[in-house]
């Protein structure tokens, strides 16, 4: 396994930044936020995802069942106010979530790496 640690990503990111930056070259960054990432699952996006690695639809649909069926209550001055649905996003806390997740992100990083095959973005070489 890798001996990484999370304070080497910033590391990594500073050198290439100034590496950019020395070389004059234009560039676009993306940061991607993953603590929120979460509550930003589109469930449109989920289904497609599941149907199109192939996935039993039975099985997608169960898997939509449980993301569906989360629901909140609200607290109001210490009394309940009402349960209201999510129109998107995964529970956290739950295991099959973090499974979930990983497709979601996985698919992520594919759509990255198409878009260089196709040559619509292009990496910087730092080292």
């Amino acid at each position: 396994m890798f001996n990484r640690h999370t304070l080497d990503v910033v590391g990594s990111s500073q050198e290439g930044l100034h590496s950019i930056k020395l070389k004059n070259i234009f560039v676009a960054v993306m940061k991607i936020d993953l603590e929120k990432a979460h509550a930003k699952v589109y469930w449109t996006f989920l289904k497609s995802l599941l149907l199109q690695i192939n996935l039993n639809l039975a099985v997608a649909n169960w898997v939509m069942r449980y993301v569906l069926s989360s629901s909140f209550e609200a607290f109001i001055n210490a009394s309940p106010f009402s349960f209201f649905n999510a129109a998107r996003g995964l529970r956290q806390g739950c295991s099959l979530s973090h499974f979930i997740f990983i497709l979601v992100v996985d698919s992520l990083s594919r759509l990255v790496v198409a878009t260089k095959k196709e040559g619509a973005t292009k990496g910087v070489r730092i080292a």
